[in-house]
């Protein structure tokens, strides 16, 4: 899915049209790699700054770049399913986050809608103990980075981070030591898992608000973090 950028009304005045236009670049690099290590097409950013949804063509991932995320619970980004245009809406905070912080956000977003575009309605994975994780690839690696044109961009997880039985690497900074992990010891790393009877839960279960969860229910839509 094509991914555009949305410069919102409200968004931040330190995130400009000309850093999201290099971020996209950074960005298309990011999801070169992410296609080819998931087995999907490599689909391209649009350079495009876009500044209103109306504009936005269907079936694009659109990041869009607002102010402070009131429905987001504590996340500063969550991503949702495809609306009725195809068009997969991921609001991203930069009044509170720097731009550093604005770019980890942008790229977690967008390499999570790249390998589970249905987000919180989209692909589980079976735990060998039994339940579920969601297949979200940056969420374990919270807080660490791959370097892309001079961002610092959310690393994130191979495919045999999804398999009990593979061996490493299980993710494109190298740093998770078996399937079904987490970093552990880094600020915000998570997962959202189904236990055995159903319920959605984050690990850990302080990590629930920052998962976009309130007890059983994942952000309205069935978008998650």
């Amino acid at each position: 899915m094509i991914a555009c950028l949305l410069r919102a009304p409200d968004c931040a005045a330190h995130v400009t049209a000309a850093w999201l236009a290099a971020l996209g670049v950074a960005l298309a690099e990011q999801g070169r790699h992410v296609a080819a290590a998931w087995g999907l097409v490599a689909d391209p950013v649009d350079l495009r700054v876009y500044v209103d949804m109306a504009e936005v063509p269907r079936d694009r991932l659109v990041l869009v770049f607002r102010g402070v995320l009131a429905e987001a619970l504590s996340a500063e980004a969550y991503h949702a399913p495809p609306d009725a245009l195809g068009r997969i809406y991921a609001p991203i905070d930069t009044v509170d986050v720097d731009l550093p912080g604005v770019a980890d956000a942008a790229s977690h977003e967008r390499t999570e809608s790249l390998v589970n575009p249905g987000a919180g309605d989209g692909v589980w994975i079976p735990l060998p103990g039994g339940g579920a994780q969601l297949r979200e690839a940056c969420d374990p690696l919270q807080g660490v980075a791959d370097v892309v044109q001079g961002f610092a961009l959310a690393a994130w997880a191979l495919p045999s981070y999804f398999d009990a039985t593979a061996a490493g690497p299980y993710d494109s900074a190298g740093v998770l030591v078996a399937p079904f992990s987490r970093v552990g010891g880094v600020s915000g790393d998570y997962r959202i898992l189904r236990d055995a009877s159903g319920r959605t839960v984050a690990d850990p279960p302080e990590a629930a608000a920052t998962a976009g969860m309130r007890g059983r229910r994942i952000l309205s839509g069935g978008g998650c973090g």
